[in-house]
């Protein structure tokens, strides 16, 4: 039996949905709480989704592995958060249109 695949749009309603996940939470649990020690609260938060969506499908390996690699991503964007960018400063590829 074949898994269907996943489009990006599926993608990207999966993170939309993620933005919401504060706005579920029981009253006890509240996203501000202080994560554990070098967790951050996406962190949790994306670990969380994974889990709850695809539990199913994946052993505790491939779950410690998307764990990681979400703390990565993170620590990726975080990164690219403090380079400074200029109005004036120009994209890595440009772009044309081809226009027949």
């Amino acid at each position: 039996m074949s898994v269907p695949k996943s489009t990006r749009r599926q993608f990207t309603k999966s993170l939309a949905g993620l933005a919401a996940l504060p706005l579920f939470l029981p009253n006890g649990v509240s996203a501000a709480q202080e994560p554990a020690e070098g967790i951050t609260s996406a962190e949790q938060a994306l670990a969380e989704l994974i889990r709850l969506r695809y539990a199913k499908h994946l052993t505790e390996a491939q779950r410690k592995l998307v764990r990681q690699r979400i703390e990565a991503q993170l620590a990726s964007a975080e990164r690219m958060k403090k380079i400074v960018l200029k109005n004036s400063d120009d994209p890595v590829a440009a772009f044309s249109a081809d226009i027949p």
